[in-house]
């Protein structure tokens, strides 16, 4: 299949193209837009606007910033979705997600936009609509002095020899590659821990007559969402190349999104903004500015606050063990400016007595408060920021509400403000149960401590503290599976 190369409007030689990439949404594409929780990862040099806010970057790579409104996803050059947008479902209902699709396509401020065929579409869809471009060969595209080079899934099974499949999938050089797979060996681990990428991409990308591309965006692996750099090419012809996985979907079978939208910027002088190996993320990332040294005689500590006057407090170890949580009160900011100091200090002091106490544990490491969660903002924040003034070896990490529901709470979950509160408390029964160290929860939660405990058990499973999948143990309806 020889490569169809067209020119697409012209951008008058831009020095710097903007792309807006998603990939994986498998028919859950409002969720990118209906809600704050999904926020963009930025690769970009300046300032990225949308229609109500703008959000200035000092030209290093940012992995949140919040610039939405209900309707629109950050404003670029190009909107590239590199695949897997269909449902699977067959019928009426694959359709109408079809139109839906192309319906929110058309929201979108793109001038233009580029759907790249993924291993769960169908080979033929108009997007009469929204007018975007849907590609099914590979193909080439020129965006003024840029070249993007588009491979869709499937491409590296035409009916070719091997020895030049190679080269009908890429031109001899490009300054992007867009394909739905990742490269082999590159941000393409499975679930099963298998790597899942094509090498056949891969071989055409280091057999490349010309340099290899600065930018190689890609998505098909949910898990591998991420980004990292790498040099391709032969002796003669070498560049360093980022590749970003930029798959929007949960790991595994596709449920829900994770993760908002790639922002890359790509500049003739500069190249690629940002662009340093990146674990996945969609939660603010914590600063490594206070970060404690590594004891290996202490155990690391989390505290998480669900700030408020009624205030949720949770306490967890580096085994991912809940070890207290409790409903606190404040009579008044004045009253919770005095106590808070106090809190911290004990909570620490009193799991140490307690070990101390018992036998069984009097030999284990020291506990050491190394990271305090916090949900919430206003004056009462102050307090706690305060008290950690001369506590230089505790983290303040500050977590939005929609960042850890949007881990463990279902897109039904989070439609109200009740919903969202009655799937916390259950949730928090059932951590309580799976890694509690006080017996299981008798008669309801209280919202507060329900949200801290759910709050804390998705930030120390972000620390690598708690490892399963899913988080969340559901039934095969969805309903959280609460012990009894």
């Amino acid at each position: 299949a020889e490569s169809l190369a067209r020119e697409l409007p012209d951008f008058h030689a831009k020095d710097t193209l903007r792309l807006v990439v998603i990939s994986d949404t498998h028919g859950y594409e409002r969720a990118l837009t209906d809600t704050d929780c999904l926020e963009p990862w930025l690769f970009i040099n300046d300032t990225l606007k949308s229609a109500e806010e703008e959000t200035n970057t000092d030209g290093i790579q940012t992995d949140l910033c919040v610039v939405k409104n209900s309707y629109l996803l950050p404003e670029g050059d190009i909107l590239l979705h590199l695949g897997d947008f269909a449902v699977d479902r067959g019928g009426t209902a694959r359709q109408n997600a079809l139109d839906r699709f192309d319906r929110w396509l058309s929201l979108q401020p793109h001038p233009v936009k580029i759907v790249v065929r993924g291993n769960h579409d169908p080979a033929q869809v108009k997007f009469s609509l929204s007018q975007a471009t849907y590609v099914t060969r590979p193909e080439t595209m020129t965006f003024g002095n840029k070249t993007i080079a588009i491979v869709p899934y499937g491409s590296s099974g035409f009916s070719v020899s091997k020895a030049t499949r190679s080269s009908c999938l890429i031109p001899s050089t490009c300054d992007i590659l867009a394909t739905h797979e990742p490269p082999h060996s590159i941000l393409d681990s499975c679930l099963s821990g298998d790597r899942a990428g094509s090498r056949v991409i891969r071989s055409a990308v280091e057999n490349m007559k010309g340099l290899p591309p600065k930018l190689w965006v890609c998505g098909h692996i949910h898990e591998g969402r991420g980004s990292m750099r790498h040099t391709f090419g032969t002796k003669h012809t070498t560049r360093e190349t980022v590749v970003i996985n930029a798959a929007n979907a949960n790991h595994g079978r596709a449920n829900h999104l994770m993760h908002g939208p790639v922002v890359v910027d790509v500049s003739e002088k500069n190249g690629i903004c940002g662009g340093k190996e990146q674990k996945p993320s969609l939660q603010k990332t914590i600063s490594t500015e206070r970060k404690r040294e590594k004891n290996d005689n202490e155990e690391e500590l989390l505290l998480a606050i669900d700030l408020g006057l009624r205030c949720g407090a949770s306490l967890y170890d580096s085994s991912g063990k809940l070890l207290r949580y409790e409903q606190l009160h404040f009579t008044d900011s004045e009253e919770l400016n005095e106590r808070v100091p106090l809190l911290i200090d004990s909570w620490e002091s009193d799991i140490n007595s307690k070990m101390e106490s018992d036998p069984s544990t009097a030999n284990e490491k020291r506990r050491v408060l190394s990271y305090l969660a916090i949900e919430g903002g206003g004056d009462l924040l102050n307090a706690w920021e305060s008290s950690l003034a001369d506590k230089k070896d505790i983290q303040l990490v500050y977590v939005r509400p929609e960042e850890w529901r949007a881990n463990l709470l279902t897109q039904k979950e989070r439609k109200s403000g009740r919903l969202s509160k009655e799937a916390a408390r259950l949730i928090a029964r059932q951590v309580v149960s799976d890694f509690g160290s006080m017996g299981d929860h008798k008669g309801k939660f209280k919202t507060d401590a329900a949200e801290s405990v759910a709050m804390g058990f998705y930030m120390a499973s972000h620390l690598g503290w708690i490892v399963r999948t899913p988080l969340v143990k559901r039934y095969s309806n969805g309903n959280i599976i609460v012990p009894k």
